[in-house]
């Protein structure tokens, strides 16, 4: 019996459907990697979600030479990490506002902002 086959269907018999009992053997794990990526709760349940679909569209890419789960924990880790990305994108530009705002009440005063991530830069 393959791993594929132990976590597909829990039997080693071609049902063709998840076996509840194998998939909630690997599902921990994977949550685990997405909530130390995400840090949400609601975020990390969703991407465990996401990846056991992504794992059923996908088993045909499988590559039996590497193991099983490293695949599936490297999907969970880049589902995570797009997760991530996508929210950054729909973050308010809240510093934006507040820093116009005080330009406008106290023009004379200059305000420097960070650029990105660069540690050392920007207002104090």
């Amino acid at each position: 019996m393959t791993p594929i086959s132990t976590c597909w269907n829990g039997s080693g018999t071609a049902t063709g459907r998840p076996s509840p009992r194998s998939w909630s053997a690997i599902s921990g794990p994977l949550y685990n990697a997405a909530f130390w990526v995400l840090r949400r709760a609601e975020d990390a349940n969703d991407v465990t979600q996401i990846v056991f679909l992504k794992i059923a569209e996908q088993l045909d890419e499988y590559d039996p030479r590497y193991k099983f789960f490293s695949w599936i924990y490297r999907i969970t880790v880049n589902e995570s990490l797009n997760l991530l990305r996508r929210n950054r994108r729909k973050r308010p530009l809240d510093d934006e506002v507040e820093l116009a705002g005080l330009r406008a009440q106290q023009p004379g005063i200059a305000i420097r902002r960070s650029r990105g991530c660069q540690s050392g830069s920007g207002a104090r």
